[in-house]
C-alpha cells in the first residue's frame, strides 16, 4: 500500500513521503526491522496527519505485525539461527498504543471489526516480510481482537505457544527443515 500527497503540495510532504518509502525500503532489504517499524510508524503518522486516516489504519497493523514478527534485525536473527537458536530471546510483543490508535481511527472512519480483519489485516499483514514468522496472519487478528479486549495473560499465553513453536520447528533435531 503506497500513500502519495496530494499532487501540487507546495508543503514538501512529497519529499517526506519520498524519504520514508526509500528508509522502509532499505530497512526491508538490509533487514533492520527495528528501524523499519519506526518508520512504518512515522508513515501512519503522516497519513493520519494529512487526513488520510484509513490509510494509517494500514500503516498501524503493519507496525503491529512488525512487533509481533519481525526481528530486531537481520544480524541477530543470523546469529541466533547459527546458534540453532539456543541463545535467542522471543521480542515478540503487543503494542497497546497501536492497538489503541488502530480502533480509534476505526470508530472515527466507521471501520467495522470485519473490515478491519478482512482488508486492512490482509492488506498490512504480508508473509514473507521477513525470513522467519513467530506468528501466522490469522494468530495476528487474533492477537490483535485479544488486545483491543485487555486479554493480556491470553496474549502473554499465545506469545509463549508461538515461541515453544518455533523454536521446536526451528530446532536441529527437526528432520523436516530445508538445509
Amino acid at each position: 500500500m503506497d500513500f502519495a500527497p496530494v499532487a501540487g503540495d507546495t508543503a514538501g510532504n512529497n519529499l517526506k513521503w519520498d524519504s520514508m518509502k526509500i528508509e522502509a525500503d532499505m530497512y526491508l532489504k538490509t533487514g533492520n526491522y527495528s528501524l523499519l517499524r519506526d518508520v512504518r510508524m512515522r508513515q501512519a503518522r503522516f497519513t493520519e496527519l494529512e487526513g488520510n486516516e484509513r490509510i494509517a489504519i494500514s500503516y498501524y497493523c503493519m507496525a503491529f505485525y512488525a512487533d509481533l514478527n519481525g526481528f530486531e534485525n537481520l544480524d541477530r536473527l543470523i546469529a541466533a539461527r547459527d546458534s540453532s537458536f539456543s541463545d535467542w530471546k522471543c521480542t515478540a510483543h503487543v503494542d497497546v498504543g497501536v492497538v489503541n490508535k488502530i480502533f480509534y481511527l476505526c470508530s472515527r472512519c466507521s471501520v467495522s471489526e470485519s473490515e478491519l480483519l478482512n482488508v486492512f489485516c490482509r492488506s498490512a499483514f504480508k508473509p514473507h516480510t521477513y525470513q522467519y514468522h513467530i506468528f501466522t496472519i490469522k494468530e495476528c487478528q487474533e492477537l490483535l481482537l485479544l488486545a483491543k479486549n485487555g486479554q493480556i495473560g491470553e496474549i502473554n499465553n499465545r506469545i509463549q505457544h508461538a515461541t515453544a513453536r518455533f523454536l521446536a520447528d526451528n530446532s536441529p533435531d527437526n528432520k523436516n527443515i530445508a538445509v
